[in-house]
């Protein structure tokens, strides 16, 4: 059931709605927003209330949609479903609101675990690429396009075509001197779709033709030369049959948009409730407006309310429940009672509607099955109604909507009439509210509303501040205690002779006087408390922010000893690290050395053998051997003496450009000139187990061939011992003759692997190396070939 009219009017939801209104981009949401109205469900109004929590967190991250493109086509769509036909800016439409609801659909699916209700809004905005694109193909900002259909292309062009060719030759008719005279002036015009030449009326037959229009002096003939007409003839009969094509598309279209006009109907209307919750978002931002609690059981708790309608309102703060369910008002005139009852109305009626209300955070509501209203003066002098009257009638109003879940506010209770029949009403009106089961503020000047306020269960008395001081009113609404209305103080202020004043008191006799002093006792000392209390409060929040700043302090200061420790931390690992490689280069040039010792070593050894050896074979004193018949020839296979080594070898390649080729002498390979061979001797040919006489470097090769492994096992060995073994292997397998050999490192870590890899890539003697393939040790091998 809607809402007392009245009651909305006189709180001037209106005002808001409009406000509203202007927050939308879209014709129909700002319709849809006009006709927003109090929601009496719980549910539904919690599920407003958040659609406006996530269209803020939208418009927040996203800044907006693309939602203003979207145009109200129910007009449009009624007229496809009954069989009629679009013009092109109708569909030119239809293709714009289809674009935008694509695009906003898009952007908040995107989001819709941040805004899953306006998600679910999305879902229903139209997605018809083929429409749009058809539309968007055909329909340009001057009409139907070329691209249209290919028979419209060939028209519009064979019309352009005519057309230049009269332009042409109307342009060299200009361009006759002989026929310029006659002209008003050498231009091409057009008339009636045809292109013509302004002649003079004088000179009409000098250039026949048919004449389409005239000068308004009369002096001035448009024609259309004769040789112009059948052209131009040609190019109208083209125009009409572009002119049927074109209203072929259109009708081709707007079939097209009806066969999609539900899809359409429902897009546009879930476009303007998204319209509309981004609107409900902007008008919150506006408003610095907070999300209200909903409250199961009656009552309200609005924290530091601002009127959304006033410019620079003083917040109020109230609280209503089922321990206090009604609140009498009292306080001087013009102190803020009508618009602390409004405020409160208003921020109900917005709730409900969806809207965030201009509060503290914390405030809560519940949703009231009415809000009644009567403020303000609607004294009818048409039906003879008095201000008592007028009240009156809007009161009996409200007492036959009353019951449970109501939300009454009433201005001036019981005014206009005799105080005593007046406050006697106005207490009887209360107390009737107070049994409805409803929430309740009124205001009024009665003492008696007073007194009943402290003795009645439920009932609280509040008061509007004033400063009696200054003469001014603070507008704070003060709840639990009544207040003054301060007639006589201010009359004395504002110069009311001081006898008057005093014989007014003498009338109002000394009970109420004395009452009215308690009042106004109770107010200063209530207005000096608060000052104290908010000097106290003011100290503890002065204590507070020095206790924050020095917890701010000792937080600082912790940050900067962890910096310090993160410095210090930082400059201990790079000295550590540069102290690493230090040690590391130290003890990489302490295995060089100790290599280099090792192979000097190893050479002055070699060396001492071969003296020893020479000189063995000097005392011996061996006959010279007979060198034999030099060869002239040989091949591959064939046995030949080698007179250097003093024995005999096999020839394993031929000679090449320098007459050199390599022999093989037991396991040595040696690189001889040809000249130096000799034909073996065939005693030699034929003992070829008998070793000949040979010299000292012979015997040593010979000696490391039969003795050496083409493999090496280093597993076990520490880097810098294994290097040393490796340098000295690799020293006997170069003098044996060896190509090939393998080292087996083992896989481990690795780190022995990358030491024999780093040590063999800059030796000598290795021509290259390479990991062990499947059965020669894989990654725990490395296979190395010699020089």
């Amino acid at each position: 059931m809607p809402m007392d009219a009245r009651s909305l009017r006189l709180l001037e939801l209106s005002a808001v709605l409009e406000r509203l209104a202007g927050r939308c981009d879209t014709a129909l949401g700002k319709e849809r927003a006009l006709e927003l109205a109090p929601e009496e469900d719980a549910l539904r109004v919690t599920w407003r209330l958040l659609r406006t929590d996530e269209a803020r967190r939208l418009l927040s991250r996203l800044g907006g949609v693309p939602i203003g493109g979207v145009r109200d086509l129910r007009q449009i769509l009624d007229r496809v479903e009954r069989g009629g036909s679009l013009l092109a800016a109708e569909l030119a439409q239809v293709e714009q609101s289809l674009s935008a609801m694509r695009r906003t659909r898009i952007a908040l699916l995107a989001g819709r675990e941040d805004w899953p209700a306006l998600a679910e809004d999305a879902e229903l905005l139209c997605d018809l690429p083929a429409l749009e694109e058809r539309l968007a193909r055909s329909i340009g900002p001057e009409g139907v396009l070329d691209d249209a259909s290919a028979e419209l292309a060939r028209l519009r062009r064979e019309r352009r075509r005519l057309e230049q060719t009269v332009r042409s030759r109307l342009d060299a008719l200009l361009r006759n001197p002989d026929l310029g005279r006659y002209l008003q002036e050498p231009l091409v015009t057009v008339r009636a779709g045809r292109f013509c030449v302004p002649v003079l009326r004088e000179h009409q037959s000098r250039i026949p033709g048919v004449v389409h229009d005239a000068s308004q002096t009369g002096q001035t003939l448009f024609i259309e030369p004769m040789f112009a007409l059948e052209l131009g003839n040609e190019a109208q009969a083209v125009l009409r049959q572009a002119l049927m094509e074109e209203e072929r598309i259109l009708r081709e279209l707007s079939d097209l948009v009806a066969q999609t006009a539900d899809a359409l109907g429902a897009g546009i209307e879930a476009a303007a409730q998204v319209d509309l919750a981004l609107g409900l978002g902007r008008l919150a931002e506006e408003m610095r407006a907070v999300r209200p609690e909903i409250l199961e059981e009656p009552g309200l708790h609005l924290k530091q309310a601002r009127h959304p309608l006033l410019a620079d309102p003083v917040p109020i703060t109230v609280e209503l429940s089922r321990a206090r369910r009604l609140l009498v008002i009292t306080g001087p005139n013009t102190g803020g009672k009508t618009v602390s009852l409004k405020t409160v109305g208003l921020l109900q009626l917005m709730a409900q509607c969806g809207m965030h209300v201009p509060a503290a955070e914390g405030s809560t509501l519940a949703v009231c099955r009415e809000v009644l209203c009567d403020v303000g003066d609607e004294q009818s002098i048409e039906q003879s109604l008095s201000t008592f009257s007028s009240h009156l009638t809007a009161i009996i109003r409200i007492l036959q909507h009353l019951g449970p879940g109501s939300l009454v506010l009433l201005d001036e209770l019981g005014a206009g009439t005799d105080p005593q029949e007046g406050a006697a009403l106005a207490q009887a009106i209360l107390e009737r509210i107070a049994a409805a089961g409803g929430l309740g503020m009124v205001t009024t000047h009665y003492g008696e509303l007073k007194a009943f306020a402290y003795a009645a269960d439920g009932v609280e008395n509040a008061s509007m501040a004033f400063d009696p001081e200054s003469l001014q009113p603070t507008y704070r609404l003060v709840q639990g205690a009544p207040g003054s209305s301060y007639a006589f103080v201010i009359a004395e202020r504002l110069g009311l002779d001081p006898e008057l004043g005093a014989r007014a008191r003498e009338l109002m006799g000394a009970q109420r006087l004395a009452l009215e002093d308690v009042l106004q006792r109770v107010d200063r000392l209530r207005q000096k408390l608060e000052r104290e209390l908010a000097q106290a409060e003011a100290s503890a929040r002065l204590a507070q922010a020095e206790e924050e700043q020095l917890r701010a302090a000792r937080e600082a200061a912790a940050r900067d000893r962890d910096e310090q420790r993160v410095q210090l931390r930082a400059r201990i690992s790079e000295d550590l690290a540069s102290a690493k490689r230090e040690i590391r280069a130290a003890r990489e040039e302490l295995r060089r050395e100790r290599l280099h010792e090792r192979r000097e070593d190893a050479l002055r050894d070699a060396r001492s053998r071969l003296e020893a050896l020479e000189q063995s074979l000097n005392e011996e004193g061996p006959p010279a051997p007979d060198p034999g018949d030099a060869v002239e020839s040989v091949a591959p296979g064939e046995h030949v003496l080698v007179p250097q080594v003093g024995q005999e070898g096999v020839v394993l390649t031929v000679p090449d450009a320098e007459g050199r080729l390599w022999v093989a002498v037991g396991a040595l390979r040696l690189r001889v000139a040809l000249e130096e061979l000799r034909v073996p001797r065939r005693s030699r040919r034929k003992e070829k187990e008998k070793p000949a006489p040979s010299s000292g470097w012979s015997a040593i090769a010979q000696e490391k061939a039969r003795d050496i492994s083409t493999e090496i096992t280093l597993i076990g060995m520490r880097a810098e011992e294994a290097l040393i073994t490796l340098d000295r292997y690799l020293d006997d397998a170069e003098v044996a003759g060896l190509k090939t050999v393998r080292i087996i490192h083992g896989k481990g870590t690795g780190a022995l692997r990358k030491a024999v890899h780093e040590f063999l890539q800059g030796d000598r003697r290795v021509a290259g190396h390479r990991l062990g393939a499947q059965g020669e040790g894989g990654v725990g091998a490395t296979v190395v070939e010699l020089q």
